[in-house]
């Protein structure tokens, strides 16, 4: 290719011809983002989202955009011009935050980076990687060919996703903690797959992986900088109303009959504890039953109520409620 310019200041990195990018790839600075010293946070949150919802490839340019906590939706790829493409967290930003990108869904591919968390910036972290991805029930995550370095916590941190994670041909140096952690409480590592990886000067350990199982989880919850709602989040996912509406149906319906698995407690029979602890043998939850005249139900926040019909063989029965408050959740379980 021949450039000319007379009179003018041509960049040639920002002449992009038919041979320069492929029609599937987007470039992150036509998208308003950055390499200039500023905060990128905004700019390459609204290009992942462009790019995803397009179909198409999001590429860095060469240079340093500062960013933290960006979200990287599903059917996201991400890539760059490797070390030269660097994405840094800020020197200031939310809180303690110390993540750089945040994986929130699934086909996930990020690529060719040099990924800095900034940790002599932060005066004091949350539990998070400098790659993070905490959303309940994602897979198919590919990372490689990142280095991944400057860590206040995690180096990359996978916690209750689905299936298939790949971290393949990367590097890892400078990490407070571990360099890379998987905390599987759904699938038990089903498609873990971390090869070819360089680990260099992480205070914590190399790989680690935990199962799923109420000692993990126990774990998490306690051994967190985080309190609170945001600490459920942390180890549960974001949705805590559906979760909490699941457990208290698993209250009922545990080990009382071969329903979803949402509503089984594995490690725990409470009919048999109970039963064995109560004088008459019964389990101590209460219910109460529908028939054909109307019935008012309260129900206190965080509590529950159980109610239960019958319908005989070859019937049908019909449940008509009142206007349903937004914050109150229902689930229907059949039991026979």
């Amino acid at each position: 290719m021949c450039v000319y310019a007379q009179g003018v200041s041509i960049r040639v990195s920002e002449l992009r011809g038919v041979n320069q990018g492929r029609r599937d790839e987007m470039f992150a600075d036509d998208y308003g983002v950055r390499a200039d010293g500023s905060d990128q946070t905004a700019a390459l949150t609204s290009a992942l989202a462009t790019a995803a919802s397009r179909g198409r490839s999001l590429v860095l340019p060469p240079g340093i955009i500062f960013a933290l906590d960006v979200p990287v939706p599903a059917n996201t790829t991400l890539r760059g011009y490797g070390p030269a493409s660097v994405l840094r967290r800020p020197a200031t930003g939310v809180g303690g935050l110390s993540d750089v990108l945040r994986i929130t869904g699934s086909n996930v591919s990020i690529s060719d980076l040099k990924i800095d968390g900034n940790r002599a910036a932060l005066a004091q972290a949350d539990n998070r990687g400098v790659i993070d991805g905490f959303t309940a029930g994602v897979s198919n995550i590919v990372i490689e060919r990142c280095w991944i370095t400057e860590g206040a916590e995690k180096g990359i941190r996978y916690v209750n996703q689905g299936s298939d994670f790949v971290v393949r041909g990367c590097r890892i140096t400078n990490i407070d903690e571990d360099a890379i952690i998987i905390q599987q409480t759904t699938q038990d590592g089903v498609g873990v797959e971390i090869v070819n990886n360089r680990i260099d000067t992480c205070a914590g350990n190399g790989i680690m992986a935990r199962g799923s199982n109420d000692g993990t989880t126990w774990f998490q919850l306690v051994n967190s900088t985080t309190s609170g709602v945001a600490n459920l989040q942390q180890v549960f996912g974001t949705d805590l109303t559906a979760l909490a509406r699941d457990w208290a149906t698993s209250v009922f319906a545990d080990d009382a009959a071969s329903t979803d698995p949402r509503y089984q407690q594995p490690s725990w029979n409470l009919r048999s504890i109970f039963g064995a602890l109560e004088s008459t043998g019964d389990y101590p939850l209460a219910t109460a039953t529908l028939g054909a005249s109307p019935m008012t139900v309260s129900v206190d926040g965080g509590s529950a109520a159980y109610l239960r019909f019958a319908v005989s063989a070859g019937q049908t029965a019909t449940v008509q409620l009142s206007t349903l408050p937004s914050n109150v959740q229902l689930t229907l379980v059949r039991t026979r």
